[in-house]
């Protein structure tokens, strides 16, 4: 499928069948003028088998229950295999969600859960294990501890830790490491043509 504006990737193993599975967003849209965002769901490739071709997986095509929204981050929970999406440019940016199972077959409406105190959140990641939530705009990243007698909404409406941030040009990548323990930030190439820098940050 033509990308659009493919702005974030998640990686969550689905609750059911096990499978990790790899989550494709594109959900940019500077000026808010599409209808519909989609979400391309593939099963994760055996990195140690020489062929790691990705196989065509499924599509959700959703929609916003409260208007046309440009966003820049996807997070699934790993509990539950629900898909998490936060918008970008409001004062307030909203989280909304899609529930698994997933419906491949017809358009789907996100749910919008709450809103957050932030604005420009261009990247979001929730660890493997569960404990942990990170966003990040331009400027700072925020921590929030997740245990599994919450939900993801419930973690998010604690008060987050700010985390030490060296700031990138265009710093709109931010994900976990498999242990939970660190995590990485990467910058687009900017206009002013910065080389990007991958850095790794360990959690203490």
């Amino acid at each position: 499928s033509q990308n659009r504006d493919w702005e974030d990737i998640a990686v969550g193993r689905d609750k059911v069948t096990g499978i990790s599975r790899i989550f494709i967003a594109d959900i940019g849209d500077n000026l808010s003028v599409y209808d519909h965002g989609r979400i391309y769901v593939i099963d994760e490739p055996a990195t140690s088998t020489p062929d790691s071709t990705l196989k065509p997986g499924g599509r959700i095509l959703f929609r916003y229950p409260d208007g046309k929204r440009d966003a820049e981050t996807i997070m699934v929970d790993p509990a539950s295999s629900d898909i998490y999406l936060v918008s970008k440019r409001e004062t307030n940016v909203h989280l909304y969600r899609i529930s698994h199972p997933y419906n491949f077959r017809d358009t789907v409406t996100a749910e919008k859960l709450l809103e957050l105190p932030f604005t420009y959140i261009v990247a979001g990641d929730i660890s493997d294990d569960g404990s942990g939530i990170l966003m990040k705009n331009y400027d700072k990243i925020w921590y929030w501890k997740h245990t599994k007698n919450k939900t993801i909404t419930e973690s998010l409406l604690a008060t987050p830790q700010e985390l030490p941030y060296k700031r990138e040009p265009q710093g709109e990548s931010i994900c976990w490491d498999t242990s939970g323990k660190a995590f990485y930030t990467l910058s687009e190439e900017s206009l002013l043509k910065i080389p990007p820098v991958l850095y790794r940050y360990v959690r203490k």
